[in-house]
């Protein structure tokens, strides 16, 4: 608020400085009713419960001294960078070995997939041979039959 700053109160131009220093010595002038007087009485019995309710600067002090105790020291927070930094390379390993644990599972399902799909092969070059030894039996069966009807016929015949 600036000294020379002034306000119309009652068709008069007061100086709010004046009104507020009016107010302080309770010393009002004639141009300030009476409800105008009760409500800078009471904003001044607020100011004054404002400034009760106020802390010192000895309250200041004491507070700002026990904040500074309770803070951590720079040793303290060194201990706690190297702490931290600790954690974090033994965390770092670990995820190193599982990662390298995963990737020998994932080389030895590689592996196992590779042998898996050569016994498979192996497995259908032999159902290849089974499947012509049982077409080749079949045609040796039909043949010995035939052969065996024929052979009833000509007894029978002969007879």
């Amino acid at each position: 608020m600036s000294v020379g700053c002034q306000m119309q109160f009652r068709n008069r131009r007061v100086s709010v400085l004046s009104l507020l220093r009016a107010v302080a010595r309770r010393a009002y002038s004639h141009a300030v009713d009476a409800e105008t007087r009760e409500y800078l009485d009471a904003i001044r019995t607020e100011l004054g419960a404002v400034r009760r309710d106020m802390a010192t600067k000895d309250d200041l002090r004491t507070e700002i001294a026990a904040v500074r105790r309770d803070m951590a020291t720079k040793e303290e927070l060194g201990a706690i960078r190297q702490e931290m930094a600790a954690d974090l390379r033994t965390e770092t390993a670990a995820l190193r070995r599982d990662m390298a644990t995963a990737e020998g599972v994932q080389a030895a399902m590689a592996t196992l997939r590779r042998h898996f799909d050569v016994t498979v092969e192996g497995m259908r070059e032999d159902m290849k041979i089974l499947a012509e030894g049982i077409v080749m039996n079949a045609e040796a069966l039909g043949r010995f039959r035939t052969e065996v009807i024929a052979e009833i016929h000509e007894l029978r015949r002969g007879r």
